[in-house]
Order: structure tokens, then sequence, then C-alpha cells
């Protein structure tokens, strides 16, 4: 799903899809941007589901849909790329023409400042505006659309984050300084503001997702390889199997069919040849072969396999066939591992989730004490221009730039050192939770290698 990135679209993706007629259950991870969807697809399709699922900017698609993941990154390339290149033509405006008029700047005398301010006055200026504030619109409605989403989504769901404190800070300077120019003669317009806040919390995010996506591929190579059917032995005694029967064949070790796993029991025997994979977890009673476990228990080495051997599924038969009668679960360790990957990489997301709890209190908290400023300076008796710069001061203050900018910053360079030192991390509160470890335990089938071999003892005749 493209563009869930806290923990309130989580929520949100994960109500809308429990909505839905013909879905059991939904869990959503903003960590890898996917949502697993338990569903029943005689009631619902695939497609109706990410159709649903699409919406208020997101996009939703298969995992495995190489183009729809290329074209979504680009489009976030994109966002990026019209923020700072507007947002640089916005601030050398401000910096050349607007800033000056405010602070005197020393590097302009006194005759060019009198000459800007006269031009800021007068129908030029009004001109002048009206650009820099198209150009602001730019920012905030195509760059910050993910952000005002958030904020959209927060606001719905009623959970305060992240997103709605910056959205508020940014659209109340935005909405502020429109009405300045329209209705003011001579105003004060903070575009510029608008602008930083959006670009600098987007480059944060950018650069967060651009890291974590590197560290995130562990759950998409095992159900890239993870297998839904399998070659089952006829018993000819039996006058052919039950089930829902698929393509049949005739092999040397005896008649076969093409079923679902989940047509599989225990003690079925299962046909698999040089090149497959494994369906399920059972033991060898027929053949021999070498049999590569790597991708689910890290060996580097195939192991060789004959009768009375126990094999996992997901395994890969490297050379000869093995006939593997299915073990009491039925199940196999892949899926079993994708299943653990995926728990781990939607439960708590540790410092962002504090941040956007902290939202909760804050979010009310600002806003209460923007309007009780503004309401104080409407009952000193001044005007109501001032009192909206005084609230909306409140507001921009009040922006968490830096605890926006400080958190994806934070994670996704831990994620990029821990890439550099061959570590992948697909969960990312393990940088909280590491420092209370005192003891790292490795089990039979978790050796610790390099996967390369080396001759350390020989035997010459």
């Amino acid at each position: 799903v493209d563009g869930m990135h806290c923990a309130t679209c989580e929520a949100f993706i994960e109500a809308v899809a429990t909505d839905t007629e013909g879905v059991s259950a939904a869990s959503a991870s903003y960590v890898t941007d996917t949502v697993r969807i338990d569903h029943d697809p005689e009631a619902v399709t695939t497609d109706e589901l990410s159709e649903t699922v699409s919406g208020l900017g997101y996009s939703a698609y298969p995992r495995d849909d190489a183009f729809e993941r290329r074209r979504a990154d680009n489009m976030a390339t994109v966002r990026l790329a019209v923020g700072v290149l507007v947002g640089m033509a916005v601030m050398l405006q401000y910096i050349v023409i607007i800033y000056p008029t405010y602070f005197a700047f020393p590097f302009y005398d006194e005759r060019t400042l009198e000459y800007l301010n006269s031009a800021m006055a007068s129908t030029s200026g009004t001109y002048f505006f009206i650009v820099i504030a198209v150009l602001t619109t730019i920012v905030l409605f195509v760059t910050g659309r993910p952000i005002l989403r958030g904020a959209y989504v927060s606001a719905k769901t009623r959970s305060p984050n992240m997103d709605l404190l910056v959205a508020i800070a940014a659209v109340s300077a935005y909405v502020y300084s429109t009405l300045a120019v329209v209705f003011v003669e001579s105003p004060s317009v903070y575009y510029d503001v608008t602008v930083a806040i959006i670009v600098i919390v987007t480059v944060g995010n950018h650069y967060e997702d651009a890291i974590k996506s590197r560290a995130t591929e562990l759950l998409s190579d095992l159900t890239a390889v993870q297998v839904d059917s399998a070659r089952r032995l006829v018993d000819e005694n039996a006058g052919g199997a039950d089930g829902d029967e698929g393509a049949a064949g005739v092999d040397e070790a005896g008649p076969t069919e093409e079923v679902a796993l989940d047509a599989l029991d225990p003690g079925d025997r299962v046909l698999v040849r040089a090149g497959e994979r494994i369906p399920v977890d059972g033991d060898v009673v027929d053949g021999d072969a070498a049999v590569d476990e790597s991708v689910v228990t890290g060996e580097s080495m195939p192991v060789r396999k004959g009768p009375g051997d126990a094999v996992v599924g997901g395994s890969v038969v490297a050379d000869g066939s093995l006939t593997v009668a299915v073990g009491p679960d039925a199940t196999s360790s892949l899926d079993r591992v994708a299943e653990l990957v995926w728990d781990l990489q939607s439960g708590n997301h540790g410092v962002q989730k504090l941040a956007d709890r902290l939202a909760t209190i804050f979010v009310p908290a600002v806003l209460a004490i923007a309007v009780l400023a503004a309401g104080a300076n409407l009952a000193l008796g001044n005007g109501v221009t001032t009192a909206m710069l005084v609230g909306l001061t409140v507001l921009i203050v009040s922006c968490p730039c830096a605890l926006g900018l400080a958190t994806p910053l934070a994670v996704a360079a831990g994620i990029r050192d821990a890439l550099e030192r061959n570590i992948v991390v697909f969960d990312d509160t393990v940088f909280e939770r590491v420092r209370d470890a005192d003891t790292v335990v490795s089990t039979r089938r978790g050796r610790l290698t390099t996967g390369e071999m080396r001759v350390v003892e020989r035997d010459l005749d």
C-alpha cells in the first residue's frame, strides 16, 4: 500500500478492509507498506480489495507487482523533487526581496529598501504575492499530499499524530498568508513557513523510506519462494484421491496429481523433483538427493537426504528426486518463518509510536492555547488581524519539525549502519530493545557462518 507511513494509517486501512464483505481479518504494517487481508475469494476478489483499500491517496497492489512498486517509488521521488525545486524558487524570493523589507539587511542601502517597501505596497506587489501563493500551493498540495492525507486520516479516526501537528502549522500559515494577500493592503505573508515545514518533513520521511526499503525485502523474498501446490502420489488401490484434483500425470514413482497445499493430509506422499521446493515439512520415504535448506535454516551448503531423514518445507532439491511423507501438521517451516517475520514487522513501532502518542496530548493542547491567545488579544481590544497573527504564531512555534525530522532520520541511520555491517533489520524497534540485551543465543539451526568453504585439514597418502 503506497502512502502508508504511520500507525494511524495502519488503523485506518485495517478498518476499511475489515468493513468489506467477505473479509475476516486485516493486518497492516507501515514498516513494509503492506496489508495482509484474510478473505473469502468467492465473496471478494483481490482486485476488488485493492480498489477498496486504494483511496484518500493510497494505492494498493500485489506485493510482487514490480511495475507498480517502481511507479510508486517514482511518484514519491517526483513529489520530493517538486517540493525542493519549487520551494527553492519561493525561498529565493524571500531572501532577495521579502526578508530585506522585514529586517533591513545591511547589504541593502536605504534607497533600495525604500524602493522594495513601496513596490510591495503597490499593485505589482500584489501580483508578486499571488505568484508566491501559487508556488506555495504546489508545494503544499503536491509535495505535502502524504502529510495532509495522514492528517485527515488522523482527524477522521480521532487519533492525533505527527502528521496532524505538521499539517496544522503548514496549513495555518498558508491560509493566513492567502487571506492577508486578498484583504490586506500591505500584507505580511508566511508562505516560507509552509514551504520549509513541508519540505523538511518530506525529506526526512523520504530518506527513511529509501533506507528502509533496502532492509525490508526479507518478507518479500520469503513470500516469493513460497509454493501453493504439490505433486501428490495417487494411491491406485484407493481408486484415486479425494478432494480437489488438479493436473494428473504418471511418474516413475507412480501416478501423480497436482493439488493445493490445503488439500494435503498427514501421511500423504508428495513427489519433489530436482530444482523444486519441498512444499511441506515431512520425512523422506524414497529417493536420495542434496537439499538446499538455506532459505529456512541459513545453512549455506546442501545437505544429503535419504529415506528416514526429515526435510523442511521451503527447501530446494538440488539434484535427484525425493518422495516425502507429509508431516503431522501438513505445514511448511518457510510459511512459519514468513508468518513470524510478518508479526515482527507489523508489531509495535517504538519511537514513532511514542511520538504519535505524545501527539494525542499535544495537539489538543496547542489548539487550545492558540485559541486562548487569539481570544485574549481580541478581549484586550486588538484587531482581528493581530489576534489571528498571535494564534498563528502559537501554531507555528508548536510545530514539532525537529521531532518529525529526527524520528525518521534516527531510524534510517540505524538501519543504514546495520546494512553496512551485513545485518538485515526488519523490525526497527530492535534499536530500542537491543540495549537491554546481555546475551545472544544461536540455535542449532542458526549456525553463524561466512558461507565460504575452506580446507581446514588434509590427509595425503
